[in-house]
Formats: C-alpha cells, structure tokens, sequence
C-alpha cells in the first residue's frame, strides 16, 4: 500500500484544529488505496496534543510562542522561531513529509516555512474573515489556499489570488448526520414542545457567558427553555440541577446536542460559525473580545450584516443576552428566517473541496 504523509499545524483552540480534522476525515474517504499518516506539532498543554492522542496521530512539541509586538520577549520570540523551524525541518526530512496543511494560529508559520525550505507542497485553510498573522505571512509561499468567505480576498496581497479558492468552512462529518430535532430531544431526556437553548463558549469555555447564563437560568427554566450547557472545566459555580436543563464540562456529542437546539449561544469563532451555518442554527454570537485581530467581531458583524445572527459584545452580555434570547427563541418565524439565512455561509461539502484540491495539485 502506498504512503501519504501529511503534516499538520492546527493548533491553540478547536477554530483551528476542526477544520483540519474534517478535511484529513475528507481525505481518507477519497485516497482509500493510501495509508494516510498524520503528524502534527504544537504545544503539548493544548487541544492539538489531546486530539493527536483521540486520533492516533504521531504528536511533536515545538516551543513556538504567538508574537506579542516588539519588547522584552522580542528576542525569546525570534529564538523559538528558529529552533521550532529546525525541529519542523527535522520532521518533514526523517518522515518523508508529503505535504504541510496549515489553519493559522502562530504554531503554524515555523511549519510553513520548513515545508517551503524542504521544497514540500503548502496548503493554507483561512476559516476568518480576516486572515490571521501566520497565514498572510505564510499566504505567499502556499501553494493554494483555502478560504471560507471571499471577503477574505481583499486582506491577502494580490498576487496570491490566482491561488486561492473559496470553498467554505470544513465541518467534520460526525456531525452532519445527527438524528431529527425531535429524535434528539427524546435522546437528552428534553420535551419535543419546548424550545432548546444550546450554550458553549467553544473548546476552552467562555467565563463571561457563563457568568451571564448563570444569572437567567433559572428565570428562562421557569419560563418554558430547556438548556444544554457546555461549561469548561473552569467554573464551579453551583448549578441546581433542575429538570430542563443538562450542564457539563464538556460535551462529548456535539452532534445531537446541535440537533436538539431551536437557537445557539455561542463565542463567533470561524469553527463554530462553520458549524451552525452547515446546521442552519440561529445564533447570538458573543465575540471574544481578545481574539487575535479582532477576527471574531468582524466574523459575527459579517453574520448580523446578513440577519443570520444577532451579535451581542463581551462586554454587554449581562444587560443583553436575556432579551436578544427572549426575541429570538419564541418566534418562530425569526428563527426560521435566521435559519434559512446562515445556511448561505455553510458548505457541508467544504472539507471534500479541499481535499480534491490538494490532490489534484498532487496529482493523485
């Protein structure tokens, strides 16, 4: 059987690592005669670790660190940079790397750079708005770039367009074949004739929509809303447990639970919006305010622009949610119209695109 080796920078959060996953998922189903082989870098204390162990993937620690302007950490930077580009360099030599997949975040430049240096084909996906750091840096050396919006086009230098594609948000295929809404309801102990509120604040948890969840449960338990609360492992406020409402850390099916949602409230992170796009649920989007460039107001602006989503600040959270959830989750005529409108930015057949791209570049 023949070898695809394929090296993967996807690291920091789950906006970064799901795309990934959902297109080496896309892969394995088009290449069946190929013995698809993952190695992915990053820091040991993040997601990517964890997801390389669940998946059986070949894990490489690297000490890149996210640059933080010019100052004391400035040389500490441009020092882990070149080591994690030797060490990256290292991998693709001693593993006969095919090709080098990036999503962004800063683990993903010393990849890049290795992989051109190494004279290896270089995929960038971009599931922003606006482009992040390391893949505009990297979007001259890649050889074809994804994109899920073609707003995008306009942050990357004009002479990368002839290469780029724009192809939608990668969703992993688990959660596109969860049972009907009602089916799903019935799954998690919920009544089929009362709404469902899904709230996360996507794989590290969100303090702030927790804090203001934790306000108004009990007052939205009273009035008719069941919740399906995704907490993170950080907060440890009491919560009564009350019928309608299911909490947890972390919730292992994401599929059923976005099936049984009549409405979402969640951080506005590319990952997430893919998925409830390719889902069709509407959504109160709660930006992170400290997300690199801003990428996430700019993507829940783009999703209130179009009436796909209400957005809500950080910083506005506690004046706002119980409103923003009272306007939407009781109409039913708004949700659907919600609904119908977010769809237009889902691709469900985003992650097979991609990888027909990249083989047909590779020629496979």
């Amino acid at each position: 059987m023949k070898h695809l080796n394929v090296l993967i920078a996807a690291g920091g959060t789950g906006g970064h690592l799901f795309p990934a996953v959902a297109v080496l998922e896309a892969l394995q189903r088009k290449i069946l005669d190929f013995d698809l082989r993952i190695f992915a870098v990053g820091n040991p204390e993040k997601i990517e670790a964890k997801t390389a162990i669940k998946y059986g993937w070949k894990f490489f620690q690297i000490p890149m660190i996210g640059f933080t302007g010019f100052g004391f950490k400035t040389i500490s930077f441009f020092l882990r940079t070149i080591k994690s580009v030797h060490i990256c360099r290292d991998i693709v030599r001693e593993h006969n790397i095919d090709l080098v997949i990036s999503t962004g975040a800063y683990v993903s430049y010393p990849v890049g750079i290795a992989a051109k240096a190494e004279k290896k084909p270089l995929f960038l996906i971009e599931t922003n708005v606006y482009p992040g750091r390391a893949n505009r840096l990297l979007s001259r050396r890649a050889d074809l770039i994804f994109l899920a919006f073609e707003e995008t086009k306009k942050w990357l230098n004009p002479n990368v367009l002839q290469r780029t594609l724009v192809v939608g948000n990668p969703v992993r295929n688990g959660l596109l074949g969860a049972l009907p809404k009602d089916e799903s309801k019935n799954k998690l102990g919920f009544s089929t004739d009362r709404p469902v509120l899904l709230v996360f604040g996507g794989s590290l948890g969100a303090m702030s929509i927790n804090n203001a969840v934790f306000e108004i449960y009990e007052q939205l338990l009273t009035e008719g809303i069941q919740i399906i609360w995704q907490t993170g492992k950080h907060f440890n406020k009491p919560i009564l447990r009350k019928e309608g409402v299911m909490v947890s850390e972390f919730i292992e099916d994401m599929a059923t639970a976005y099936s049984a949602a009549d409405l979402v409230v969640s951080r506005a992170g590319a990952s997430t919006i893919a998925e409830l796009a390719a889902l069709g649920k509407p959504a109160i989007l709660v930006p992170l305010p400290k997300a690199a460039n801003n990428h996430q107001e700019l993507n829940a602006i783009e999703l209130e622009r179009s009436r796909s989503a209400i957005m809500i600040k950080d910083s506005e959270i506690k004046d706002k949610l119980l409103p923003a959830i009272r306007e939407l989750i009781f109409s039913k005529n708004k949700l659907l119209e919600f609904a119908q409108n977010i769809r237009r930015y889902g691709d469900s057949n985003s992650a097979e695109k991609i990888a027909q791209g990249i083989l047909k570049f590779l020629s496979i």
